[in-house]
This record gives structure tokens, C-alpha cells and sequence, in this order.
């Protein structure tokens, strides 16, 4: 439902009246775990995975960003593209893991607070795009974008 918003947004927006925004917070690996059999079913034989659903929730999300990608891309609109992706807490303790952090969700430990992140998009500076930068960001940090953000963080190796 979700996705078909965001698309129909991107879709119908002209590119030549400015640039566009809109803010999509995915709660799709969230509870309860479930998800289209087809996403859950590369999962189901591998023993090691005890809840194959919440990797099929994962590989939809994966589905998503990959057409949302590709739709701003066919109507020209990656190159003034700042998107960022961020988990907003660690691994639910029933379903995953944030090894190697102590931890997971509803924990203060590092495995419950501590997240991955990731911008794509033609705004990055081509000097910053494809490197790992592992210090911290705090959620409020990403209101910074653009020039602060990007020309203090993304520039900066340290």
C-alpha cells in the first residue's frame, strides 16, 4: 500500500517544477513477522534461520528500494537524489541478531541502539560515493543534508 503511494508520488511528479521530497519510513521488518511466501521461501530450508519470515521482510524492503531506485532513475530524478536508508533500532531479540554487538532491541546495549545506514543518490559527491565511514550519527543529524552534511561528513575520511 505503501510502496504503490510512493510511487504514484515519484511517478507523477515533474522533474522540470523542483525537486522533490517525501519521507517513506518502511515498517516492514517490524512485528508481527510475515511476509509474501515468495520472499519467505529461499529461507524456509536453511535450518540455521529460526524465523525465515523476518528475512523475507528484510528481501521485500530489498525488492522495494531496488523498483523505487530504478522508477527515480526512468524519470530522471536520481541525479538530485539524497535518499537515505536507516534502520531505527537494532534486531528484534525473537528473529535476529546484532552480533557482534551486546544487545538487541528494547536493549540500551550497543546491539540495541547501534544501526546501519547508507545515502545513495546523484547528490552525493562522487569523492564520498562508494566509502564506509564508521562513526556516529545521530538521527536528528540527517536534518543537516545539504551542504552541512554532506560537505562535513561525506568529505571528511576521518
Amino acid at each position: 500500500m505503501y510502496m504503490k503511494r510512493v510511487t504514484s508520488v515519484v511517478s507523477s511528479h515533474d522533474p522540470t517544477k523542483g525537486p522533490l521530497f517525501f519521507y517513506y519510513a518502511m515498517q516492514t521488518c517490524h512485528g508481527p513477522e510475515q511476509a509474501p511466501d515468495r520472499f519467505v521461501a529461499p529461507y524456509l530450508k536453511n535450518k540455521e534461520i529460526l524465523v525465515p519470515e523476518y528475512y523475507g521482510m528484510v528481501s521485500f524492503v530489498d525488492e522495494a528500494v531496488h523498483n523505487l531506485t530504478s522508477l527515480m532513475r526512468a524519470r530522471g530524478l536520481w541525479d538530485s537524489t539524497f535518499m537515505v536508508l536507516q534502520s531505527d533500532n537494532g534486531a528484534p531479540p525473537s528473529s535476529g541478531t546484532a552480533w557482534p554487538l551486546r544487545g538487541s532491541k528494547f536493549s540500551d546495549w550497543e546491539g540495541g541502539v547501534r544501526t546501519v545506514a547508507f545515502v545513495a543518490g546523484g547528490l552525493v559527491p562522487a569523492s564520498a560515493a562508494g566509502t564506509v565511514r564508521n562513526g556516529y550519527v545521530f538521527i536528528a543529524d540527517w536534518y543537516l543534508l545539504r551542504p552541512t552534511f554532506l560537505s562535513c561528513h561525506l568529505s571528511d575520511p576521518q
